[in-house]
């Protein structure tokens, strides 16, 4: 299950857990930011980032750049990835995504897929 962990910025967060279809990790960030948050009230306010940044290990999987595929091919916000490279504490080959989700978008598509 996808989590979303705070940063120090309230405008960043970070997506963990990517390791699942990208369907179930969005499915699992909108449940974090829309329904723990307000459960649809017109009048709370959801859980908004401007940036969501997620990572994977390149080296073992395909995970991190299926779901900026997904986020792009759906119209969920703009994605910019890294270059790889290898991580010192791993030596794993690791990349970073930045996500800026477009949160109509994004609202409208949890409420299909949820």
């Amino acid at each position: 299950m996808a989590t979303l962990d705070e940063t120090p910025c309230c405008g960043v967060q970070f997506i963990d857990m990517i390791d699942d279809s990208p369907e179930s990790v969005l499915v699992d960030v909108c449940e974090k930011k829309y329904n723990e948050n307000n459960d649809w009230d017109e009048y709370a306010e959801p859980l908004l980032q401007a940036f969501l940044i997620f990572t994977d290990n390149v080296s073992d999987n395909n995970f991190g750049e299926e779901l900026a595929d997904y986020i792009t091919k759906h119209k969920l916000g703009g994605v910019k990835a890294s270059r790889q490279r290898r991580n010192p504490n791993t030596d794993n080959m690791i990349r970073v995504w930045i996500w800026s989700p477009n949160e109509r978008n994004l609202k409208a598509w949890y409420r299909k897929h949820n």
